[in-house]
């Protein structure tokens, strides 16, 4: 078996491949990786990159054979299998990369990347409260990891539990007060509880930041029209095209909406 430790032509090809596929450059990287392969058969991280920039370009048959065989030559190594996981999962295996990721977990259970990727294929399979099990335990590990952290409330607004969800969306953007998304999804919360007032304070915050967003508009105007308070926004009307006015005035005429839906449909001054 090699010594990857030392930095023979094969090392020195993987590491000219990582450069390669840091900046993006993934058919270089994966031929330096080949490469390297056909120099050393048993270079393990050469075979676990390889099937990851293999997984990025779409060949995800060819990325888990590649990983398969870095986990045959390194099973100890927890990082193969998330790899092994995220490929079979891109392959439509989600049984093949729940057990992945539960082989990654029992060699480390600190890995906050295998909690949340375990979470994400429990999800996927439709095993929901599980998965929130998964996020939640990434973020007993690392309280500042922020994908497990959307991840959680994104599950718990899906699952209707939206109280635990809005204290996630707050305390991630106490973390990141500038993040639209979370703001964005704060302000669906807020609506889907009908704290409408709430919730346009939220869209209002997010379309400081980007205010020619039109899904923000239209979320803002239909808690608007609801709340009471359609001409105090209906400005953000002009953000919308044609087919977006459309979309809001069939929901707000389903609400009973009548006049707000008009205006949709009507003449729009610019800004």
């Amino acid at each position: 078996m090699s010594e990857q430790d030392d930095v023979g032509p094969a090392q020195a090809l993987v590491e000219q491949g990582l450069e390669h596929h840091q900046a993006g450059e993934l058919v270089p990287a994966g031929r330096c990786y080949a490469t390297a392969i056909e120099i050393d058969p048993d270079h393990a991280d050469a075979h676990n990159l390889l099937g990851l920039a293999r997984l990025q370009v779409g060949d995800t048959e060819g990325a888990v054979a590649s990983i398969d065989r870095a986990v045959a030559l390194r099973p100890e190594i927890a990082q193969y299998h998330i790899s092994l996981g995220k490929a079979r999962q891109g392959n439509a295996d989600l049984e093949g990369a729940v057990a992945a990721f539960e082989v990654a977990l029992r060699l480390d259970p600190e890995l906050v990347e295998a909690h949340n990727d375990l979470g994400n294929a429990l999800l996927a399979r439709g095993d929901a409260q599980r998965a929130i099990a998964c996020f939640e335990a990434a973020l007993e590990v690392d309280p500042d990891y922020h994908l497990a952290g959307a991840n959680l409330a994104n599950t718990l607004h899906g699952q209707g539990r939206f109280r635990e969800a809005e204290r996630c969306y707050h305390r991630l953007l106490e973390q990141e007060p500038g993040n639209v998304a979370w703001l964005g999804a704060l302000a669906l919360v807020l609506g889907e509880s009908e704290r409408y007032a709430e919730a346009i304070e939220q869209c209002e915050r997010a379309r400081l930041l980007t205010p020619e967003d039109p899904v923000l508009a239209q979320r803002l105007l239909y808690f608007a029209a609801i709340d009471g308070s359609w001409v105090e926004h209906r400005a953000a009307l002009t953000r919308l095209d044609a087919e977006q006015r459309a979309e809001l005035a069939e929901v707000l005429e389903g609400r009973g909406l009548v006049g707000e839906a008009q205006a949709c449909r009507g003449p729009v001054a610019g800004p």
